[in-house]
Order: C-alpha cells, then sequence, then structure tokens
C-alpha cells in the first residue's frame, strides 16, 4: 500500500472509474461525463494546491487502486477514501490506507 500525490499519468485509470456505473454511484460521480470534461477536471485536481484540502493516490501491488481526500475545516478534519473499481471493494484497500 503507498499514498503518493495524484498525477496526470493517472489519468486512464480514472478514466476507466468513470465507466463503472456503481463507483460513479456510490461515489457521487457523474455518469457518462465526457472523457475531455474529466481530463479537465483531473488536470485541477492535480494542479490544485489548496490549504485545506488534499487528494492522494493509492497504490495497491504497484497499480492506482483508489484515492483518500482529507478535507480541513477550521478545527475540524474530514477522510474519505474511494477505491475505484468496484470488483476491488471488500478487499480491506481502503481500511488499510486509512
Amino acid at each position: 500500500m503507498l499514498l503518493r500525490p495524484i498525477t496526470m499519468e493517472d489519468y486512464p485509470t480514472v478514466l476507466a472509474w468513470s465507466m463503472d456505473e456503481v463507483f460513479c454511484s456510490h461515489n457521487g460521480w457523474e455518469r457518462n461525463r465526457d472523457p475531455d470534461e474529466l481530463y479537465q477536471w483531473w488536470r485541477y485536481c492535480v494542479e490544485n494546491k489548496a490549504e485545506d484540502f488534499v487528494r492522494l493516490a493509492i497504490e495497491w501491488d504497484g497499480r492506482l487502486v483508489g484515492y483518500a481526500d482529507l478535507v480541513i475545516q477550521d478545527s475540524d478534519a474530514e477522510i474519505g477514501i474511494a477505491i475505484g473499481r468496484s470488483s476491488s471493494w471488500g478487499r480491506g484497500i481502503g481500511s488499510q490506507a486509512d
């Protein structure tokens, strides 16, 4: 398990996740997104450097399997974890990334 910064090289995997209807519905992703629009959104995620939001890639066995978000507001913090392909769910990856 490795947490690392997200990169533009992750985009092909993110595009594949966007085609998984179960993943999209459980993670609040719009279904059937235009690949160019998704690319621009991912570029924004990669390049956005905010003090109150951090997104890290989750790698498992050398491949991107999800991402973890950290949101900080005032004295509160929230961690969110999304595992990409729904076929990878139930393997304990998210709990290990926590």
